[in-house]
């Protein structure tokens, strides 16, 4: 048994007993957003893989794995499994496991759940589900690696200033990449500028369409370009204008995901600068 399944356990016991001591709790309501991000999923066999990235890491009690049969979502394979990740990693940290056991050749549909601890640790309260991402093994020829791992631009930038950066993607496979996806987002000083006009082309370029999301945790601005292409063995580095509001450290991140990609751990990275204030 899982620390999480012994936690989980003594929960419901105590549970019971304060209903019977003091009378039923009055449960908490659940988070209002998913509180995980699922990255990617992938089957080679009967062996899944997948990627999720926690949102938000605050009395966190345990993640739960389901996995549905694509095509007949009545059949659970499986049911709320726990994912050990201890120790917790950081928000937005990707977070990569395999479970055994997938029905070989079927097609399934895979998303996690977290749960939190409240009433002071005697129950636990679950997040809605994280996004669901489908993976057909019979596909797998023609997936991808994709990899984001460079961020390029000014090293050195002044405040309150504006300046582009590249982000770097790269198909690393024998394989083109479809429905890729790069999720860009700013923390600290740095903020994704109003108007991204002038870097617009190089995303069109690549088949992206991109547009602004809200910011989750500790970002300070966020934007989304889907439905990228890009060709076996190629590179792209379309460019984000990020501006600098103050002096102090300013971070960009970058994500990429999709395309039937198989090797999550290279899909992102992170740039952090620390802009001085202007002069004269």
């Amino acid at each position: 048994m899982t620390l999480s399944q012994v936690i989980r356990v003594l929960s419901v016991v105590a549970t019971l007993l304060f209903g019977l001591v003091f009378g039923p709790l009055v449960p908490m309501a659940g988070a209002d957003t998913a509180a995980a991000q699922l990255k990617s999923a992938t089957v080679k066999k009967t062996t899944l893989t997948y990627t999720f990235a926690l949102q938000d890491t605050e009395d966190v009690g345990g993640i739960w794995l389901t996995v549905r049969e694509r095509d007949n979502p009545d059949n659970v394979i499986v049911s709320g499994q726990d994912v050990d990740i201890h120790p917790i990693p950081g928000a937005f940290r990707d977070i990569t496991r395999t479970a055994a056991g997938m029905p070989e050749g079927t097609a399934v549909c895979v998303s996690v759940v977290v749960w939190k601890y409240v009433h002071l640790g005697i129950n636990d309260d679950p997040s809605p589900p994280s996004n669901q991402i489908c993976t057909d093994p019979e596909t797998t020829a023609s997936q991808a690696d994709l990899a984001l791992q460079n961020i390029r631009g000014k090293q050195e930038p002044l405040a309150p200033e504006t300046y582009a950066y590249l982000i770097l993607v790269d198909n690393n496979s024998a394989n083109d990449a479809k429905d890729v996806t790069v999720d860009i987002s700013t923390s600290g000083v740095a903020t994704l500028a109003a108007d991204q006009g002038l870097v617009a082309p190089g995303w069109a370029a690549g088949g992206y369409s991109c547009a602004t999301r809200p910011p989750v945790g500790g970002e300070s601005s966020a934007m989304t370009c889907r439905g990228g292409t890009l060709k076996a063995k190629d590179h792209t580095n379309p460019a984000v204008m990020v501006t600098f509001n103050s002096a102090g450290f300013g971070t960009i991140h970058a994500q990429v995901s999709g395309g039937g990609d198989t090797t999550p751990g290279n899909n992102g990275t992170a740039l952090t600068l620390q802009p001085v204030q202007k002069t004269g």
